[in-house]
């Protein structure tokens, strides 16, 4: 067969082959010489030209193990999934454990080092465990303007700056940071939740699964808040005048997509300064409760983490109100919450 290369990228691919066999996906070529007899009545006219797909040379052993290092983080271990060989030297594959972070690197053989690019799948994300997700993008996260060495068969091959694409950098660290939330929601978690399609996932269940970290870190979680409401028929109010220190505690469950895990109780404290009941729209027999932030105070809310002890399992779902401190005393509380010091309210 005569393999015909008309473009530049077609050139290139056959050069390739030739000198490190790297496969191609698809080249032009001609049959010049056939040794093989066809049955009675067919004729190899309209099919001496076509395309060649796919064509690897044998795989060669010589690479068997390969890494990134960057004193900063350590090592990357890498899984080599094809090494073939040419005229000229060496071409090997390899990724790393959750199959999105490739590289691909040009050793010649007559020449020290060698050339080096690198791909990202980041679609494959999708289900991979949390802790090899956030070691992969740690060491990308961390490295992105670095000079890091390739290390092959436990030799350093290459010393390069990675130079990660500016339009890439925004993304791995995103992936970095939601890693390392989920992991450690996951330490926590009644089961393992994996690693979502970072395309589907939205704000809001990113905002949700970072607070959920935090707590989960022993930090405060404070936000802003307009109206909470409660079932008048499942939640017991006591003492509820206004203004109102009010605190409730309800199950942590972390939601990504159609999956949730539960990681432990939060209790939520807050200022009321008004109250009103209302009737349900949709059902007439349900009366809520419904709480408003008071001026003075304030419409700031703060989470804290509470231990299962047998009272947090009594006065769950339940909404509890005592005196308020005084309104500098709460706005130094939530200041403290809002820089993650220790929150301390009163008995």
């Amino acid at each position: 067969m005569k393999i015909i290369a008309g473009t530049d990228e077609e050139k290139e691919q056959v050069q390739n082959y030739i000198e490190y066999g790297m496969p191609f996906t698809s080249l032009p070529a001609e049959v010049i010489y056939q040794d093989c007899q066809l049955p009675v009545g067919r004729s190899y006219e309209g099919f001496r030209g076509g395309i060649i797909k796919s064509f690897d040379l044998n795989s060669s052993n010589c690479i068997r193990s390969a890494s990134l290092f960057w004193e900063g983080c350590g090592e990357l271990q890498l899984i080599v999934d094809k090494t073939t060989h040419g005229t000229k030297g060496v071409f090997f594959s390899a990724h790393d454990d959750t199959e999105t972070f490739r590289l691909n690197f040009k050793w010649d053989a007559s020449q020290p080092g060698g050339t080096l690019n690198y791909e990202f799948s980041f679609s494959n994300l999708a289900n991979k465990r949390s802790r090899d997700v956030a070691r992969t993008y740690r060491f990308l996260s961390e490295t992105t303007d670095k000079k890091v060495d390739l290390r092959i068969n436990g030799t350093s091959a290459l010393s390069f700056n990675l130079a990660i694409r500016d339009n890439l950098i925004d993304l791995i660290n995103k992936i970095y940071g939601l890693a390392v939330a989920l992991e450690t929601v996951n330490r926590a978690a009644d089961s393992e939740m994996p690693f979502p399609d970072v395309y589907k996932t939205t704000k809001g269940e990113i905002a949700n699964l970072r607070d959920a970290a935090r707590l989960l870190d022993g930090e405060s979680v404070v936000y802003s808040w307009e109206s909470h409401w409660f079932n008048l028929d499942g939640d017991k109010v006591q003492n509820l005048e206004c203004p109102s220190l009010a605190l409730w505690i309800k199950p942590l469950t972390v939601r990504l997509g159609d999956r949730g895990v539960f990681c432990g109780f939060a209790q939520t404290t807050l200022v009321v300064g008004s109250f009103e009941c209302s009737t349900d729209q949709t059902n007439d027999s349900e009366r809520k409760l419904v709480l408003s932030p008071d001026d003075q105070y304030g419409n700031k809310a703060v989470r804290v983490m509470v231990p299962p002890n047998e009272e947090v399992l009594k006065g769950r779902d339940a909404l509890w109100t005592i005196r308020p401190p005084k309104v500098a005393d709460w706005l130094t509380i939530v200041e403290a919450a809002e820089s993650s010091d220790q929150m301390r309210l009163p008995e």
